[in-house]
């Protein structure tokens, strides 16, 4: 489950497919701890992502602003 959640996080956040990073996390390399961080890793940059963009709409006059 926290494989494809990773794939998927990262498949939205950049719109792109990284087939060497995909092919490594589906061998499993990871052990389940390494994985949960991976995961906690890309929800933490998609929250600063959107602390951002939060940041750059209430600048600009746009409150409320969610990505």
């Amino acid at each position: 489950m926290q494989l494809r959640h990773a794939i998927a996080t990262i498949r939205q956040l950049t719109g792109k497919r990284y087939e060497a990073l995909e092919s490594l996390l589906e061998w499993g390399e990871l052990d389940d701890r390494q994985m949960r961080e991976f995961v906690r890793l890309l929800n933490d940059v998609r929250e600063g992502e959107n602390q951002r963009c939060r940041g750059q709409a209430s600048r600009m006059g746009i409150p409320g602003l969610l990505r």
